[in-house]
């Protein structure tokens, strides 16, 4: 690093047991399915993924975790996991929300149609809404007739639940902005390249 400070890099490796190994989930979805967040903790742009790249500052705090909405949020996603619910899971952290949307869909090889209510709830800061970061958030896909179940199923555990949009086509589509997978992965590919 010629002498340079690294970012610190915390590890935490876990291993677990599944008493049913048909009973996992990927952060791949299918398409028709309908995408969710679990969680909701308001993102910040404070000591985030974003900040560092786009203005190249590592600068302000990032969210507090709240150690029992994190419980719930895990025990919530957990439950629907097992239970067959959802097949789809993924923690919605570095890079905040619109970096987890687009790594599901680059895996899953179909893109997202974002919901119009999601979109709107932007506000004055699209880049805190899509690239902020927040603990105790975790992105699923359901069956649509699985929606109403997982929403009451949250309501039920105190964890708030939004609905993202519906995976399908091949685009990453966010009202006006639209953006093909192939364009997508070709920008992934080649970040570490320069």
């Amino acid at each position: 690093t010629e002498a340079t400070a690294i970012m610190p890099t915390p590890t935490v490796g876990v291993v677990g047991v599944l008493d049913d190994v048909t009973r996992h989930a990927t952060m791949r979805w299918r398409d028709g399915d309908v995408v969710l967040l679990l969680g909701g903790q308001a993102p910040s742009l404070g000591g985030s993924e974003y900040v560092a790249v786009q203005h190249g500052l590592t600068i302000g705090s990032p969210p507090a975790l709240d150690l029992d909405l994190e419980a719930r949020v895990q025990r919530l996603a957990r439950g629907l996991i097992e239970e067959g619910i959802t097949q789809t899971a993924h923690d919605c952290g570095l890079g905040g929300l619109m970096v987890a949307l687009s790594e599901m869909a680059l895996l899953s090889d179909i893109g997202i149609v974002m919901d119009d209510e999601t979109i709107r709830a932007e506000g004055d800061r699209r880049d805190r809404h899509w690239f902020g970061e927040a603990p105790s958030r975790i992105i699923v896909g359901v069956p649509s007739r699985r929606v109403e179940e997982v929403h009451r199923r949250a309501r039920e555990a105190g964890v708030p639940s939004t609905l993202l949009g519906v995976a399908r086509g091949e685009e990453i589509v966010a009202g006006a902005v639209r953006l093909t997978l192939e364009e997508a992965r070709a920008a992934w590919e080649s970040a570490l390249i320069g």
